[in-house]
C-alpha cells in the first residue's frame, strides 16, 4: 500500500485530506511543520509527499529539499499562491506536479493515482 505524507500546517486541511486519502485505500502520515515533515522522509518508506506550499519554514523550491532527503519521493504541491508567481521565482522546481488549493477532489485524488502508477500528471498550465 503506498504510504502518503501530507504536510500542511492546517489541521482541518490535514484531516480532509487523511480521510480522502484513506477512503482510497492509501496509508497516509501527517506533518504540520517543516521540521516533522523532514523528519517523516529520513525515516524512509514515504512514496508521495503532498505538500502546502504556504507551510511555514519551507526553502525555496521546497519540492527539490524534499527529494535531496528522499531521493525517488514524488511531490505534490498544492499551492494557494500565484502559480505564474511562484514558477517564476523557481519555488515549484522539483515538483512532480502542482495543484491549486481548491481544486476539486477527484482531480487531487486522480492526480495522485497517476503519479504513484508513475505516469506523468500534467499540471494547470500558468
Amino acid at each position: 500500500m503506498p504510504r502518503i505524507l501530507l504536510a500542511d500546517d492546517d489541521t482541518d486541511v490535514l484531516n480532509f485530506l487523511s480521510a480522502a486519502l484513506a477512503g482510497e485505500g492509501y496509508e497516509t502520515l501527517r506533518a504540520e511543520t517543516s521540521e516533522a515533515a523532514m523528519a517523516a522522509l529520513r525515516k524512509g518508506g514515504v512514496d508521495l509527499v503532498v505538500l502546502d506550499m504556504g507551510m511555514q519554514g519551507l526553502p525555496a523550491a521546497p519540492a527539490e529539499g524534499l527529494k535531496a532527503a528522499a531521493p525517488g519521493v514524488k511531490v505534490l504541491i498544492l499551492t494557494g499562491r500565484d502559480v505564474r508567481r511562484e514558477k517564476g521565482l523557481g519555488n515549484l522546481r522539483g515538483a512532480d506536479v502542482f495543484l491549486e488549493k481548491g481544486c476539486e477532489l477527484d482531480q487531487l485524488l486522480g492526480t495522485v493515482r497517476r503519479i504513484l502508477r508513475g505516469a506523468s500528471p500534467p499540471s494547470p498550465s500558468a
